[in-house]
């Protein structure tokens, strides 16, 4: 069984929450990170913060940065990471890209997927469109194990 560890940011933890809402998750679910502030990113995954600068918190580059790291820091198969503008306010220094924008990138042994979505609702529409998106991609990336 692959095991997987997921980085959150525009999400709020919702990946993790939906996965451990199944029976049997213990088994391949290692950790959960909501990484929301840039800080974080910088400090737990160890984002350089050049990349922030450069790229943006909101950005593919990030996104794959977090799945990587996160799958290093838990020593898993798989790492996932997602970032995004949820709204209805923007990210510092994110004004520029549109509400409802979202990357998510899983990495593995297997190569890196990384995909960009513009979802359009609420707050909570669009973190539940995302949320299944990266469900939808984790399922892919296992498949490919």
């Amino acid at each position: 069984m692959k095991t997987i560890a997921i980085a959150e940011s525009c999400t709020g933890g919702l990946i993790s929450h939906l996965i451990t809402n199944r029976a049997g998750s213990s088994q391949y679910f290692k950790l959960g990170v909501v990484a929301y502030s840039k800080e974080i990113k910088i400090s737990l995954l160890k984002i350089p913060p050049q990349a922030i600068e450069q790229f943006g918190s909101v950005s593919p580059e990030i996104a794959l940065s977090m799945a990587h790291r996160v799958r290093e820091l838990a020593g898993t198969d798989i790492g996932l990471g997602i970032s995004g503008i949820a709204g209805p306010s923007y990210p510092e220094g994110e004004e520029e890209k549109p509400i409802g924008l979202v990357y998510i990138a899983v990495c593995s042994a297997q190569g890196d997927i990384s995909k960009e979505f513009n979802f359009e609702g609420s707050r909570e529409e669009i973190k539940k469109k995302a949320a299944e998106q990266a469900l939808g991609l984790l399922e892919i990336a296992i498949k490919q194990e």
